[in-house]
């Protein structure tokens, strides 16, 4: 996102020089408005970002793009130019009819576009990259306001906020090394507009530079429109040690319930944890419980309550009033609790503008912080089982 200082000139300037769907709103365009029903989950967590240059601190807030679209032209992860940034699910991403899920930058207007390459992986290790053409010919300078939508194909960033651009899992084919039906990670890649960057068909690639302070792609959100909602597949059981370990195929949205039981309608609950957030596998070791007979079943926490695919409000979640938000103590302790119908996926804080840390627990949760003297700026993040997000700002002053 760019801070520009005068008015951008809208659709009727645009001539429609390209080949490919139009601005959002015009006749055979493919853009998905962010209220659409067919949106059943959001991204709702990421692997660490790799910025590009000309990105402030203050855009680089991946959080930002965890749950739904938004009007908010501010509420954006910059990724820099040349940046990229990965995104993960609730559920996996899987190939239904159409278009699988949607990309959503925060444009103001169709003349000034930010465009990025979208790859895909089931694995967290090996990506693979929807096919892209850009049919522009001529550099666009640092605040363009006549870009054609109808010029870029295959890449993010071509509609004005609050509509995504559609991606579909079919576009890309058999590939070996990606399973279509659990796609768990997007990864989004700025390109650098000064034609340097080819697409597919190594053609230049033509889109806002130079560009600072906010440079590059500015992602608001990744739409979910078909999910893999298949029970967790078991990769490993076995005995070790005298322990019982087990793996399976996970996603790194996902909380997951691991139950035992010595007879098949009575299910006890052992252990519940997040799937591993940097890959698609999840193992660890169980207790035995000495019977001749047990078994093990994994749960995904998404699959056990009512799923509401219209929802986009995040989790409310609520402060415990028993605390001085001034005091002379060195140290403080918070509580409180968090509800959803979808149920909770995971809460977390951030003190200070500190790393983001998550908290044991999800419905009850408690806190205990450092305070430093004067201002201290507590954010509480809480996330439900379809990716909404909700947070709460607290403000506590340390006297001495």
């Amino acid at each position: 996102m760019k801070t520009i200082l005068f008015l951008l000139a809208l659709a009727p300037s645009l001539l429609q020089a390209g080949s490919f769907p139009g601005a959002a709103g015009s006749p055979g365009s493919d853009a998905i408005s962010k209220d659409s029903s067919s949106f059943v989950a959001w991204a709702n967590g990421n692997l660490s970002p790799d910025y590009g240059s000309g990105v402030d601190a203050v855009w680089r807030t991946p959080e930002k793009a965890y749950g739904p679209a938004t009007d908010n032209a501010f509420d954006i992860v910059c990724m820099g130019n040349g940046g990229r940034i990965t995104m993960y699910f609730p559920l996996p991403i899987r190939d239904g009819v159409g278009a699988d899920f949607a990309v959503f930058e925060n444009a103001i207007a169709p003349g000034f576009l930010e465009m990025a390459f979208v790859e895909v992986s089931s694995d967290g290790v090996n990506f693979f990259r929807f096919s892209n053409r850009s049919q522009g010919t001529t550099p666009f300078g640092s605040f363009p306001t006549t870009m054609d939508p109808t010029t870029f194909s295959g890449l993010a960033g071509k509609y004005v906020k609050g509509f995504g651009t559609p991606f579909d899992l079919a576009n890309l084919g058999d590939i070996l090394l990606l399973d279509r039906e659990n796609i768990r990670f997007v990864r989004l890649i700025d390109i650098i507009g000064d034609g340097n960057t080819k697409d597919s068909t190594g053609a230049a690639i033509y889109d806002p530079t130079p560009t600072t302070g906010s440079g590059g792609f500015d992602l608001d959100a990744i739409g979910v429109i078909h999910q893999n909602t298949a029970p967790a597949k078991v990769l490993r059981a076995e005995m070790l040690g005298g322990l019982y370990r087990l793996g399976w195929e996970s996603n790194p949205g996902t909380r997951y319930r691991i139950e035992t039981s010595v007879e098949i309608d009575v299910w006890t609950e052992v252990q519940t944890l997040f799937g591993n957030e940097t890959s698609h596998y999840t193992e660890l070791s169980l207790p035995v419980s000495g019977s001749e007979k047990q078994l093990w079943r994994i749960i995904a926490n998404d699959h056990s309550g009512p799923q509401v695919s219209a929802d986009r409000t995040g989790p409310k979640i609520s402060v415990a009033k028993n605390f001085k938000k001034t005091t002379e103590q060195k140290s403080i302790t918070l509580k409180g609790k968090a509800q959803d119908v979808n149920g909770i996926s995971k809460i977390q804080y951030q003190l200070n503008n500190g790393v983001k840390k998550t908290l044991p627990g999800t419905q009850s949760w408690k806190l205990k912080l450092n305070l430093k003297k004067g201002k201290n700026t507590v954010i509480l993040f809480s996330y439900d089982q379809l990716g909404n997000m909700s947070k709460k700002v607290i403000t506590l002053i340390r006297k001495s």
